[in-house]
C-alpha cells in the first residue's frame, strides 16, 4: 500500500484562493486525443480567446488539458485557473487573474492567489497587460468552469482584458453556457474561436478509436451504432466502457436498450458501474459525493476507513470520474455528472445520513480554518447556527480585505434569525452594502446593528457603530452632519486588532474629508497620513487607498498637483501594496485619473479611468464619482473629434445619480453640459439648462465649506461662467472677486486658478485687456510650477485666444519661465506655438510603430473619430484608445493635433 501524504490543508490565515485552483486536473484514463479539434488552434493563431462550450460531460476539461499539454510542448508559457462561485467577488478574481499571469510567465505552479503583488500605476487590467507584455514566448492561459461568473463588472473586466491582450497571448475558456464574448465584437472580428457542443461530441471514427484505446475492439458498424445511440457524448462513452469492462453488460443488450434519452442511458450505465464495485467502495463513493472537494482525512471521517488516500488513488487509476486537483495529490474532485448521480443515489437510499455527512464536513472544514467550505456544508446540513458562527469569526478579515461581494453573498444565505445576537454579522453586512452603493439596505442593516448593540449592551462595539455612521453619512452625501460629534471621537492607535485598525483608518478618513471641505489642507493631510498608517497596520488596503486619495486631493487643492501625481504613482508602484481587487484600486484610479487629467495627460487619464469605471460606478462616494466622471468625459472630449463618447459618459453619470438618488452627481453632470454649451457659444441652451438645475439642489453646506471634488466645478463657477458670456459680466465681477479673496485666504490654489481664469475672461469680454492679461498672468504663475493644464483648456477657444494675445503682447518675455508653460497650453489647443523649452514634437520616433498602429494613425490623420476607427477595425473604442496611448508615447506627443503634425513630419502617412 502506498503511504499517505501528510494531512496538510490550506492555511488557516487563507490567501484569497487556494493553490489547487491553479493546477490542471490530471487526464482521465483512456482519454482520446482530440486532434480533430486541436489541429485548428495549434501553433500560432489569431485568436485572443478559444471558447470551449458544452454541457457537463462533453469533454471540455479533457480538451483543455490536451491543449495545455500541446502548448507546453511547443514551449509556450502556460497557466491554469479553475473558477468557482466564490470568484464572483472582484477582489478575489483580480488576485487570481494576476497570480495566473505572473505564475505562467515565471514558469512556476501557484501555491495560492494572494493579494500581495506588484502594481504598476494601474488597475487589474493594466497590471495583467503589463505582465503579459513582457512575455518572450507565446502564452496560453486556461480558465475552466467560466459559467460560474455572473457579476457584470467581472464580465466587463474580462471582455476589456481580452480586447487588449498582446497577440502572443491566448485565453482558453471552458464554459457550460455561452459567454457573452462569444457573441459580440470579438467574435465578429474573428478574434474568438468557438468550439460548440456539437464540435465536442465524438464522431463515428473517434468512437471507434476510443473503444480500441480502452481495450474494447469494435467493428465499424458497432462504432456507428454507439455513436448514434449516445450522440457521441464523451461522458456517456466513458461510462459505457466502464460498464462493459465489468462483464455484466453485453454489447447486444446495450444496443437494444440504448435508443432512449441520454440521461436515462447515463443512469443505466452508472448503475452497472456501481454494481461492479465492492460494497465498501460503493459506500465510499456515495458518502463522499456530498463534498465539492475531497481529501483523505476528511473522507476517513465520513466513511470511517483508514485507507482513504489509497482508495482515492485507486479510483483515479480506474478512471472513475475522479481527478486530483493539486500537485501533492491531497485534494480530489468528482466529475459533476458522476457526482450528481452519486448524490441522487445517496438521497434515495439513505436521506437521513445526508445531513449528518454535511455536518461532519462542516465541522472538519471549520476546524481547519476553511471557512467558506464550512459555511457551505453547514447550510446544506441544516446547521445555520454553525454557518453563522463560522461567518462571524471570518467577518472581520473579509471586510478589511474588501471581500464585499463575498460578505453580501454569504450573509444572504443565512436565515434572518441567525443574524440576531451576532452583531459582527450585521457590522460586516453594513460595510459591504455601504460600499456596494446599496444605500437603503445599508441603512436598514445599520439600524439592525444599532438595535443589536442596545439589546446586548455591547459597549465594546459602540465605536464601531460611530465609524459606520460616519461612512453611512458619506455615502448619503451628508458627511457634514457628523461634524458635531466627529471630532470628539478619538482615533485609537494603541494595541488593537487588525479590523479595528481598519475602522480607525476609516475614522481618520472621515476627519480628513471634513478638513478638505473646510479647506484646512494641512490638517486634512495629517489625518490622511494617519489613515494610511492605520490601513497598513490592519493590512486593509481598502481603507488605506481612500486615505491616499484624500492626501492626493489635499495636494491638488492646495496647488501641489505634481506632488499628488508623485504620491499616487509611488503607491501604485509600491511592491508591498496589497491591492485587493478593484474595491481598493477603484478609489485610487478615480483620483489618479483626475490628477492626470488636471496635468493635461489626457490619454493616460482616460486609460486609467475606463478600465475601472464599472467598479467606480458601483462602489465610490459622490466626490470620487464626480471627479471620475468629469475627468473621463473631458479627457475623452479632448481626444476625440465629435464628442459623442463624452456625452455618453455624462449620460451614464446622470443616470447613476438618478437611480441611486444622488442629486449632487446629477447636478454635476448637468453643470458640465452647461459648461459645454457656454464654451460652444450656445447661450440659449445654457440658460435653459441653468433653469433645470433647481430640482436637483445639493445639500446646504455650512458657511465657508466647499465640496472638495468641485472646487472648480460648483454652482458658483457654473453660474459665473454662464453670466460672463451669456449675461452682463459686470455684475459678476464683485462676487467673483469676493470668492477669489476667500480662496486666497484659505490657500485653495486650484480654485484660485479657476477664479482668476474666469476673472480674466470677464475683463476681456468687458474690453479691459490690461486687467484681463494681469489676471491671466497671475493664474499662470499659480498653475505653472505644479503643471495645472486643464483648468485653462476647460474654458475653450476664448481662453486660448486670450492666452495667445497675452503671448503676442510682449508681457511674457522670451526668458520668462512662464513661456514654455504657455506654449504647452497653446499646443494643446492646436495653436502653433513652440517657444524654447516648450513640450513639442522631438522630430523622431521613440519606438517604431506597429502595422496596426500605423493603420490607426492614418485614420486619425484623415479625421476619423475613435468610434469610426473602431468600426473599421472591428474592435472597441476602448481598444483604439489603448493603441492611441501607445502611439502618442512613441511619437512623444500629447494629443491628436500634435500626433497629426508628427505623422506628417515623419512621412508616416
Amino acid at each position: 500500500m502506498k503511504s499517505r501524504p501528510p494531512a496538510v490543508v490550506d492555511p488557516i490565515v487563507a490567501p484569497f484562493a487556494p493553490g489547487h485552483k491553479f493546477i490542471p486536473p490530471l487526464p482521465l484514463s483512456g482519454a482520446l486525443g482530440r486532434g480533430r479539434l486541436t489541429s485548428g488552434i495549434q501553433g500560432k493563431n489569431p485568436y485572443c480567446a478559444v471558447v470551449i462550450q458544452g454541457p457537463a460531460g462533453h469533454g471540455k476539461t479533457t480538451l483543455m488539458q490536451q491543449l495545455l499539454q500541446d502548448a507546453r510542448d511547443r514551449g509556450a508559457a502556460v497557466g491554469w485557473l479553475t473558477l468557482d462561485e466564490s470568484d464572483n467577488d472582484i477582489s478575489r478574481l483580480s488576485a487570481c487573474l494576476t497570480t495566473l499571469a505572473s505564475s505562467a510567465l515565471e514558469g512556476r505552479v501557484a501555491r495560492s492567489a494572494t493579494v500581495s503583488h506588484r502594481v504598476k500605476s494601474a488597475g487589474t487590467i493594466e497590471n495583467i497587460l503589463a505582465t503579459l507584455s513582457g512575455a518572450s514566448r507565446p502564452v496560453a492561459l486556461f480558465l475552466d468552469e467560466f459559467q460560474v461568473l455572473e457579476d457584470p463588472v467581472i464580465l466587463g473586466l474580462l471582455n476589456s482584458l481580452l480586447e487588449r491582450i498582446p497577440p502572443e497571448v491566448t485565453f482558453y475558456i471552458g464554459s457550460r453556457s455561452i459567454p457573452e464574448l462569444a457573441r459580440g465584437r470579438l467574435m465578429i472580428s474573428g478574434r474568438v474561436k468557438w468550439i460548440t457542443p456539437e464540435d465536442l461530441c465524438f464522431t463515428q471514427r473517434e468512437v471507434y478509436e476510443f473503444l480500441q484505446n480502452v481495450g474494447l475492439p469494435a467493428s465499424e458498424s458497432e462504432a456507428q451504432a454507439f455513436q448514434e445511440r449516445t450522440g457521441g457524448w464523451p461522458a456517456v462513452l466513458q461510462l459505457l466502457q466502464l460498464a462493459l469492462r465489468s462483464g455484466k453488460l453485453s454489447r447486444s443488450t446495450l444496443l437494444a436498450w440504448a435508443a432512449g434519452c441520454q440521461s436515462e442511458l447515463r443512469d443505466y450505465l452508472a448503475d452497472n458501474v456501481m454494481s461492479h464495485q465492492p460494497a465498501g467502495r460503493r459506500e465510499f463513493l456515495l458518502r463522499t459525493s456530498i463534498l465539492r472537494r475531497l481529501t483523505a482525512p476528511l473522507c476517513e471521517l465520513l466513511v470511517d476507513t483508514p485507507d482513504a488516500q489509497q482508495v482515492l488513488q485507486d479510483l483515479v487509476t480506474q478512471g472513475l470520474f475522479l481527478r486530483s486537483i493539486d500537485v501533492e495529490h491531497r485534494w480530489f474532485r468528482y466529475h459533476s455528472i458522476f457526482s450528481d448521480y452519486l448524490k441522487a443515489q445517496l438521497q434515495r437510499s439513505d436521506p437521513k445520513v445526508v445531513d449528518q455527512l454535511h455536518r461532519k464536513a462542516a465541522g472538519w472544514f471549520r476546524d481547519h480554518g476553511l471557512h467558506e467550505e464550512a459555511i457551505f456544508h453547514a447550510i446544506e446540513g441544516g446547521q445555520s447556527e454553525l454557518a453563522a458562527d463560522v461567518l462571524e469569526q471570518w467577518m472581520p478579515d473579509l471586510v478589511r480585505t474588501a471581500r464585499l461581494r463575498t460578505v453580501e453573498r454569504l450573509v444572504d444565505t443565512l436565515p434572518h434569525r441567525a443574524l440576531q445576537g451576532r452583531p459582527m454579522l450585521l457590522w460586516g453586512r453594513t460595510w459591504a452594502l455601504l460600499f456596494l452603493n446599496q444605500a437603503e439596505r445599508a441603512r436598514q442593516s445599520l439600524e439592525e446593528f444599532e438595535q443589536s448593540l442596545e439589546r446586548r449592551g455591547a459597549a465594546e462595539l459602540r465605536g464601531s457603530l460611530m465609524v459606520l455612521k460616519c461612512a453611512e453619512a458619506l455615502i448619503r452625501d451628508e458627511s457634514y452632519c457628523t461634524l458635531p460629534w466627529l471630532d470628539s471621537f478619538p482615533i485609537q492607535t494603541g494595541d488593537i486588532q487588525r479590523h479595528q485598525c481598519f475602522e480607525m483608518s476609516c475614522l481618520a478618513n472621515a476627519k480628513a474629508i471634513s478638513r478638505l471641505q473646510q479647506s484646512r489642507f494641512a490638517e486634512a493631510k495629517e489625518f490622511a497620513l494617519l489613515g494610511e498608517s492605520m490601513g497598513a497596520r490592519g493590512e486593509a488596503a481598502f481603507s488605506g487607498a481612500y486615505s491616499t486619495t484624500l492626501l492626493a486631493y489635499a495636494f491638488i487643492l492646495e496647488g501641489r498637483l505634481d506632488q499628488a501625481l508623485n504620491r499616487l504613482h509611488e503607491v501604485f508602484e509600491d511592491e508591498h501594496l496589497q491591492v485587493q481587487g478593484s474595491f481598493a484600486s477603484a478609489s485610487l484610479a478615480a483620483v489618479y485619473g483626475f490628477a492626470l487629467y488636471e496635468a493635461g495627460r489626457f490619454v493616460e487619464a482616460e486609460s486609467q479611468l475606463r478600465d475601472s469605471m464599472d467598479m467606480i460606478m458601483q462602489t465610490l462616494p459622490v466626490d470620487w464619482l464626480i471627479s471620475a466622471f468629469l475627468s473621463l468625459a473631458r479627457a475623452t472630449a479632448l481626444s476625440e473629434t465629435d464628442g459623442k463618447d463624452s456625452r455618453e459618459i455624462l449620460d451614464d453619470g446622470e443616470r447613476l445619480g438618478l437611480v441611486n438618488r444622488v442629486p449632487r452627481l446629477v447636478r454635476a453632470m448637468r453643470q458640465e453640459r452647461i459648461r459645454l454649451a457656454v464654451v460652444k457659444g450656445n447661450c440659449t441652451e445654457a440658460r435653459y439648462l441653468m433653469k433645470m438645475l433647481g430640482e436637483f439642489a445639493s445639500p446646504a453646506l455650512p458657511a465657508g465649506w466647499v465640496d472638495f471634488a468641485q472646487g472648480c466645478d460648483d454652482h458658483f463657477v457654473c453660474e459665473t461662467r454662464t453670466g460672463i458670456f451669456c449675461d452682463d459680466p459686470l455684475k459678476y465681477l464683485p462676487p467673483l472677486q469676493a470668492e477669489l479673496a476667500a480662496a486666497q485666504e484659505s490657500h485653495h490654489a486650484r480654485r484660485q486658478i479657476k477664479l482668476l481664469t474666469l476673472l480674466s475672461l470677464a475683463y476681456d469680454v468687458l474690453g479691459d485687456t490690461d486687467a484681463a492679461h494681469t489676471a491671466l498672468l497671475e493664474a499662470l504663475r499659480l498653475a505653472a510650477p505644479a503643471g495645472y493644464v486643464s483648468t485653462f483648456l476647460e474654458e475653450g477657444p476664448r481662453c486660448a485666444d486670450l492666452l495667445a494675445r497675452l503671448v503676442d503682447s510682449g508681457k511674457l518675455k522670451p526668458t520668462d519661465a512662464l513661456r514654455p508653460f504657455a506654449g504647452k497650453l497653446l499646443a494643446s489647443e492646436g495653436v502653433e506655438f513652440c517657444p524654447a523649452g516648450a513640450d513639442s514634437f522631438a522630430g523622431e520616433l521613440f519606438e517604431p510603430l506597429t502595422r496596426k498602429e500605423i493603420s490607426i494613425l492614418k485614420l486619425l490623420v484623415n479625421g476619423s473619430s475613435n468610434a469610426e476607427i473602431a468600426d473599421q477595425l472591428f474592435v472597441s473604442k476602448n481598444t483604439i484608445k489603448f493603441h492611441l496611448k501607445n502611439i502618442y508615447a512613441k511619437l512623444g506627443v500629447a494629443n491628436r493635433v500634435q500626433a497629426t503634425g508628427a505623422a506628417r513630419k515623419l512621412s508616416l502617412v
